[in-house]
């Protein structure tokens, strides 16, 4: 009996050594992953902001091309074309003046051309 509960002593004791063991291994390691996750949904909540700016930037250029009277007017169409895609709003009405515009332009070109 002296012998079986020697065994079970060792055993627990050595059993006791490696949970400290995996506990001092592991509890460090899921610290260290736990703290690079939290790292990867900020940078990802950060992308997702850059996205949102750079997606309104691109919008803000495409309108101002639109309103732009120094532009060519099939720049400002194609603006205007790029525009509707992705944001629609006051700007289509603006966009529709230019297509509407470079339509009688083009016509009155032929009208010329033929004429001559």
């Amino acid at each position: 009996m002296k012998e079986f509960l020697k065994e079970w002593g060792a055993m627990a004791s050595a059993l006791t050594c490696i949970i400290g063991l995996f506990l001092t291994v592991v509890r460090p390691l899921r610290l260290f992953i736990k703290k690079h996750l939290a790292d990867d949904e900020a940078q990802a909540e950060q992308l997702k902001q850059l996205k949102e700016h750079q997606l309104e930037n691109y919008k803000g250029v495409l309108r101002l091309q639109m309103y732009s009277a120094d532009l060519d007017l099939s720049e400002r169409v194609n603006a205007g074309d790029k525009y509707i895609l992705i944001g629609n709003g006051a700007a289509k009405v603006k966009h529709e003046e230019n297509v509407a515009q470079l339509r009688r332009e083009s016509s009155e070109a032929k009208t010329r051309g033929a004429g001559k």
